[in-house]
């Protein structure tokens, strides 16, 4: 699973629907619908089984079919984008409410969160920032988190406007496109970009792909991983809340966070506020 959470308008949502006389559940990831709807069975019934109700995983057309189904009460249980998340809660507080925090096991560790990334190639002469002024930097797209929402932020912090600091700003659209153009950056060349930005998993598999060709000059976040949401239906069923909660952090059926492209070791209890720093990307104020 290559892409972190972010807007993209183009990405699918996936649902899982009649749980009982309850709305159904949505399931919202960032790969391709065939391969989801695999990966995702084997999750879709451990749910089923864990809360003794049917469940059904089916794919939506948009982003914006995902929040009206949702805010609807259409959707009993949904994984939500940070991003789309606090603009949901920002917009429509009651009608949907936090769960849990998606979890990931990688670098030895289990996490709820993730990093981004700024890189330059690693034989380059740029060693920070400053050495960048001027020179060619890439995003990816300005729906992505990682590539684009938090290093603004963090330029905005710094009091830089990366369209006057670089001397030309490019958006390569896709995470391996930032990295595949920097482990290609030749000294004196006509590079595509001197420096860029991306997350950590990108990053994991672009040295897997092209080596150790990569130098980091900053790190941004943590930033959390999907929460897991419910509507208030389904928040207000305290049976129901119990038994989602348990299901989520239990140990979790090897079946389910083996399940390939499935890409989610487990879920981890802890709060709204935790995305804080996504709405200050996001300029959604509590």
């Amino acid at each position: 699973m290559n892409s972190p959470p972010g807007l993209a308008k183009s990405e699918p949502c996936h649902f899982v629907r009649q749980i009982s006389n309850l709305p159904g559940a949505v399931f919202q990831l960032f790969t391709l619908p065939a391969k989801l709807e695999k990966s995702f069975q084997p999750f879709t019934d451990y749910i089923s089984k864990s809360l003794y109700l049917p469940a059904k995983l089916v794919v939506s057309k948009s982003y914006e079919s995902f929040v009206d189904d949702f805010i609807a009460g259409k959707i009993s249980l949904g994984f939500v984008g940070p991003v789309l998340y606090v603009q949901m809660k920002d917009k429509h507080p009651d009608k949907i409410h936090y769960v849990a925090t998606c979890q990931q096991y990688k670098g030895g560790k289990t996490r709820g969160h993730y990093y981004g990334f700024f890189l330059v190639n690693a034989d380059s002469p740029y060693k920070s920032l400053k050495d960048l002024k001027g020179k060619k930097w890439g995003f990816t797209k300005k729906s992505s988190g990682s590539g684009y929402l938090y290093p603004t932020t963090y330029f905005e912090r710094k009091k830089i406007d990366p369209h006057t600091y670089f001397g030309e700003v490019k958006f390569l659209k896709k995470h391996p496109k930032i990295t595949d153009a920097l482990a290609a950056w030749k000294p004196g060349a006509e590079n595509i970009i001197d420096g860029g930005a991306t997350w950590d998993v990108n990053l994991w598999e672009a040295e897997e792909k092209h080596g150790k060709a990569f130098r980091k000059i900053v790190r941004v976040g943590p930033i959390p991983l999907q929460p897991m949401c419910v509507p208030p239906a389904v928040a207000q069923n305290r049976e129901l809340m119990d038994k989602i909660i348990r299901a989520l952090t239990k140990d979790v059926p090897d079946e389910v966070t083996k399940a390939e492209g499935f890409g989610y070791s487990g879920w981890t209890v802890g709060f709204d506020s935790d995305y804080d720093i996504v709405r200050k990307v996001a300029g959604v104020e509590k």
